[in-house]
């Protein structure tokens, strides 16, 4: 390239245009379509140009030549410069072609972007005093008049329904069939809304186990059609790509009764690679991955710990937008937020004051620090909920378990167990020394009748394809069982049949775990333990339906004390919300697994440490939504709770 100002060409705009002249011309993209072979051995490009003058029509362009002859066009709002085109009139419309001594030069059409150019040629001149000035205009006006994709544009950023480029990390990819292929990538960012994840067969996805699990929460599904999945075939796992014209839009539930806004989709459209449409592969030292390759660093080097902060909560925050430091950099301040939203990034965040003062019922976006929380004992924030009726109650306790089943623990001459023909039936001795001393007092070690039912019609099978149905057993025997069979059900014999034990005894015992009934909702059928062995599974909702029981289910229930410089709010935080909150932890994995548990107490330990002043507490950054409680309006009361807010957390 040469800078010389002594060198002018004269432009012309494309609305002085005429047949039979040649000319040089400015113009920007209006649409293009990519080099295309001809029935020779050249390509052919079209491409329309638009300019002030002739903002609609434009001027039509078909380039022939070798393809790096062709103008580098890459995306509509390109401004390309045409030196030497040749008018003539085709079909009663004006196209331009090459001509001898035809050249190109394309600038990219951002405002702010490098004025330096892709050339079909290294001999080229520019005169800044009228090269730059039309360059300059032509963005401008092109800038407001397109609406074309968005440049460089990080997944935190993403407002949909857009079209944009991004750059990215290639994470996984899976060809699904010859005109598909899924794309997971990554730039270090969080997307703030659901990201839909395209079904897929796990079996076809190559990834890097390095990759997956240092992207783990941040990667978002590309779904690239038809050409585009062509080219993704010989990408490279680990590679930095450049999508062009990405489609980004909220995907709507079928349901018309889901009021949600839906999950948001990433697709790369096929046909071709119109309106610049396109997967290129940039190199590593590429200046424009400059700032991605910065926060991967720092992303490793902070480690998955760190990784949970979204970024859409780092632009908002004053402090990082004040002294401009990385994102990632800022978890170190004490005012970012622990939390983020899952949903309702619309809504604006209010002060605690503003909720208390506000209608109900209400949905509102705050951001606090909790003072404490109610219980403090971790098993009992565990609770039963009935899903049908929304009954809560406590969990028996061991000893109310034991202490009914001695009360049921009686053993006549001729037990039910050996005149029953429906079941095979043994009486099993099975109590060494070891699990004589472990049983609870007042049990002694003695025979005892056991059923065994075997699934699929009664077909013999394995212990682990096995349901016992055990009478006059210690409650930590039953659950030792349950670690070799596939359920325990505990039984007594009432009138010479065998029944289920009433509660408070578990109606199952699975893996240790037991699986209690809501006495409102359970309507047991007699004589049900005889369609036990018709199962083809034992599912523990497959015998509460055999059995006429309604299953409850294991829940956390707890209550945020939260506060702000306006006020103090107290909110529930329970059921689905709070797992969750809690980054997936299940209430009913918890209660039996003591691992979970620490990990549990170290987060709430965490979110409100051991220390007087609340100003060492971690901010929350969380949905809560207002209602009343009690029918009668004297009775009635304000209640708020956590929803849509989880822990970025591991």
């Amino acid at each position: 390239c040469r800078q010389n100002s002594d060198v002018s060409y004269t432009y012309v705009t494309i609305d002085k245009i005429r047949e039979g002249m040649v000319v040089n011309v400015y113009g920007a993209v209006k649409f293009f379509r990519p080099p295309t072979f001809t029935n020779g051995t050249d390509h052919f490009m079209i491409l329309s140009l638009v300019d002030q003058s002739e903002p609609e029509h434009g001027l039509r362009c078909m380039i022939f030549g070798h393809p790096e002859q062709l103008p580098q066009v890459t995306r509509v709002g390109d401004i390309v410069r045409m030196h030497r085109l040749k008018v003539q009139l085709y079909q009663g419309v004006l196209q331009g072609s090459s001509s001898p001594g035809f050249s190109t030069l394309v600038f990219s059409g951002q405002m702010g972007a490098s004025m330096e150019p892709s050339s079909t040629t290294t001999n080229y001149h520019l005169n800044p005093a009228v090269d730059h000035k039309i360059l300059l205009a032509l963005r401008q006006w092109a800038s407001e008049r397109f609406v074309s994709p968005s440049y460089g544009v990080r997944l935190f950023e993403v407002k949909p329904p857009q079209f944009l480029d991004i750059r990215c990390q290639l994470v996984a990819k899976a060809v699904v069939d010859h005109r598909t292929t899924i794309l997971k990538v990554w730039d270090g960012t969080q997307c703030p809304y659901p990201v839909h994840c395209f079904p897929i067969d796990y079996s076809i996805l190559v990834s890097r186990s390095d990759l997956l699990q240092r992207s783990r929460g941040l990667v978002v599904d590309i779904a690239a059609y038809d050409n585009h999945a062509k080219t993704t075939r010989d990408l490279q796992l680990g590679s930095f790509l450049e999508i062009l014209n990405l489609h980004t839009y909220l995907r709507k539930s079928r349901n018309k009764s889901d009021t949600t806004q839906g999950e948001l989709e990433f697709v790369l459209h096929g046909g071709g690679t119109a309106f610049g449409r396109a997967i290129i592969t940039l190199p590593k030292d590429s200046p424009e991955l400059l700032s991605l390759h910065r926060d991967l660093r720092i992303i490793n080097r902070l480690g998955r710990r760190h990784t949970w902060m979204a970024f859409s909560f780092f632009k908002e925050d004053k402090y990082a937008e004040e002294t401009k430091m990385s994102y990632y950099e800022c978890y170190i301040t004490p005012n970012l937020s622990c939390s983020f939203l899952t949903a309702h990034h619309h809504i604006k965040a209010v002060a605690l004051s503003t909720v208390l003062a506000a209608l109900v019922p209400n949905k509102h976006r705050v951001r606090a620090r909790l003072i404490s929380y109610r219980p403090e004992s971790l098993l009992r924030s565990i609770r039963l909920h009935c899903p049908r009726c929304n009954a809560l109650r406590d969990i028996p306790s061991q000893e109310v378990i034991s202490s009914v089943l001695k009360g049921l623990a009686t053993w006549p001459d001729n037990p039910v167990v050996q005149r029953s023909e429906e079941h095979e039936s043994s009486l099993w001795n099975h109590c060494s020394e070891e699990d004589a001393a472990a049983l609870e007092d007042g049990w002694t070690c003695r025979e005892r009748p056991v059923f065994r039912y075997v699934p699929c019609g009664g077909r013999t099978g394995t212990k682990q394809a096995s349901a016992l149905l055990v009478e006059g057993t210690a409650v930590t025997e039953l659950q030792n069982l349950s670690e070799d069979v596939g359920c325990v059900i505990p039984v007594t014999p009432r009138d010479d049949v065998l029944t289920m034990c009433d509660d408070p005894v578990p109606f199952v015992i699975k893996k240790s775990r037991s699986y209690f009934r809501c006495l409102d909702c359970s309507q047991p059928r007699a004589g049900s333990l005889c369609g036990l062995e018709k199962l083809k599974s034992f599912d523990v909702n497959k015998i509460a339906g055999a059995l006429g029981i309604q299953p409850m289910r294991y829940i956390f229930t707890l209550r945020f004390h939260l506060r702000d410089s306006t006020g103090d709010i107290v909110a529930s935080l329970a059921a689905d919300e709070a797992e969750i909150f809690f980054c997936g932890l299940q209430a009913e994995e918890v209660l039996v697994d003591q691992d979970l548990q620490h990990r549990l107490v170290d987060i709430l330990h965490r979110l409100c440490p051991y220390d007087d002043n609340a100003e060492n507490h971690p901010w929350l950054e969380c949905c809560l939504k207002s209602f009343y409680s009690g029918n009668l309006k004297s009775q009635r009361r304000v209640h708020y709770r956590i929803f849509s807010s989880t822990l970025g957390t591991d």
